[in-house]
């Protein structure tokens, strides 16, 4: 098949990427040399045509039917293809996240945390644990950790979509110094309990409105906090993750640790 060019400018809009392709297309090349450095067929998409089908599903999340149509493949051959793709990717350093030993000791910045939630099809089996109450729809929920100084995302944890945010914090926080503070929004709280330098919005309430200087106090903790809605901004320009989720669960992991990789990378190198 002859590879169709795409103009630069483009590539935001069909991959949702700007010239980190051209770095992708480097690692997806070597490693499919290694895998047939000793043989084997090479027939099928090339290492480029690959790194296209995945990101055109990542970004638009076109039918795997479509997909095969278009690049004269076998639908049972996308699926295979985007997972090759994924892990290679995310296997090389340009585009796996933090070690997190190190992001344990690291104490030069405050962290920020938030939790965002990709809608799923209904589980056939218990239901209950991924119905998320507040948005009314099954779902998997993501803890994002991004650095306050870098916007860099540091860590990902994910729950199920009934699980409060607050819990999947406690289940799944790094063991921080008392040094560390940490920026969260009003469904953490309780984690003063666990990590007492913590910053987190006062809460109004029926018979307690906010005065002023407490208005003032949100306010400034909102102005360190929209880091991390800029980096959910960027995650749901890949609507696979930001609309209905209908591939299997045991693979989102893999596809958001991908896409926040990307993000990573663009924002430290672009």
């Amino acid at each position: 098949m002859k590879v169709k060019e795409y103009k630069e400018e483009d590539y935001p809009v069909i991959f949702g990427v700007k010239k980190t392709f051209e770095i992708m297309e480097k690692i997806v090349n070597n490693s499919y040399d290694e895998e047939h450095k000793n043989g084997g067929r090479k027939d099928g998409p090339t290492p480029r045509e690959r790194l296209e089908i995945t990101l055109k599903y990542y970004r638009q999340y076109l039918s795997q039917r479509y997909l095969a149509i278009e690049y004269g493949v076998a639908k049972s051959c996308i699926s295979p293809i985007i997972k090759w793709t994924a892990k290679v990717l995310v296997s090389d350093n340009n585009f796996s996240l933090p070690n997190k030993t190190e992001n344990i000791n690291d104490n030069s910045e405050s962290r920020i945390y938030d939790v965002t939630e990709s809608k799923i099809d209904r589980p056939e089996k218990n239901q209950e644990e991924w119905y998320s109450g507040k948005k009314k729809f099954h779902s998997i929920k993501t803890q994002i950790e991004i650095g306050a100084n870098t916007n860099l995302i540091y860590s990902l944890n994910f729950g199920k979509g009934s699980e409060h945010d607050f819990k999947i914090f406690k289940y799944t926080h790094p063991d921080y110094s008392k040094e560390n503070t940490i920026f969260v929004d009003k469904g953490y709280i309780g984690i003063d309990k666990i990590h007492s330098n913590s910053i987190i919005p006062i809460r109004a309430s029926k018979n307690h409105k906010l005065n002023e200087i407490e208005k003032w106090y949100n306010i400034e903790v909102s102005k360190v906090r929209i880091a991390v809605e800029h980096v959910n901004a960027f995650i749901k320009k890949f609507k696979m993750v930001s609309t209905r989720y209908r591939n299997r669960r045991k693979n989102f992991k893999l596809h958001m640790t991908l896409i926040c990789s990307i993000y990573n990378f663009e924002t430290a190198n672009l």
